[in-house]
């Protein structure tokens, strides 16, 4: 199985979609949590969107429970970043713009991702939906500020800080970003964010609190 692949199980072979990861052409990002074991007893892959207040809800609560669950080898975790509901930010793209800058962090310093997420979702950092965003805040150099505060290097944070985007141009990363949202969201493949998989299968909210708490 090729990393990064969710292969559906039972009920939901027909809804969820297989994907084989390309890190470099699919504007689905990937963002894999360090681990140190090599071998571990389930894959969970967490459907986020930096802007959506119940995946800072989720990341706050279950945070220290992820982090202890990756270390023990219980569990291999994933994020992937969508726009799922970037039109909420006042024409500022926060949620593809932090997405993007997760992933130039992924490119140099992966072992930073957890850190970076969850700072990503601390509340007073994650932006309201619909408030009123101060135009300085719209550039990348607030997000490249986040990751010198999670340990990034200097050449990471500057990496993250250069960053640039034209919403009006339609190949631009951040139209493929809010693409994938919509096909996401057009095909019923994830119903909210955040959505929880463990080995494929989609649990529901309830679900994932009890599946944590029993691990």
């Amino acid at each position: 199985m090729p990393k990064g692949d969710i292969r559906p199980t039972g009920d939901l072979a027909n809804e969820v979609l297989c994907y084989t990861i390309d890190m470099k052409n699919d504007p689905e990002i990937i963002l894999n949590v360090d681990q140190k074991s090599t071998s571990v007893e389930h894959e969970v892959v967490v459907y986020v969107d930096f802007l959506c207040p119940f995946c800072g809800m989720f990341q706050s609560r279950f945070s220290e429970k992820l982090r202890e669950l990756v270390d023990r080898g219980t569990i291999s975790l994933q994020y992937r970043a969508i726009a799922w509901i970037d039109q909420y930010s006042n024409g500022y793209h926060y949620s593809a713009r932090a997405a993007l800058a997760a992933q130039k962090l992924n490119e140099s310093q992966s072992d930073l991702n957890f850190r970076y997420i969850t700072k990503l979702f601390v509340r007073g950092v994650q932006p309201h939906e619909g408030q009123r965003f101060d135009p300085a805040l719209a550039k990348f150099a607030s997000l490249a500020a986040l990751a010198d505060e999670v340990g990034a290097s200097d050449a990471t944070v500057k990496n993250i800080a250069a960053l640039e985007f034209d919403p009006n141009l339609e190949d631009t990363l951040i139209q493929a970003q809010l693409a994938k949202g919509h096909e996401l969201r057009e095909k019923n493949v994830i119903p909210s964010t955040p959505s929880f998989f463990v080995d494929g299968e989609l649990l529901d909210e309830f679900e994932r609190a009890k599946w944590l708490d029993a691990h």
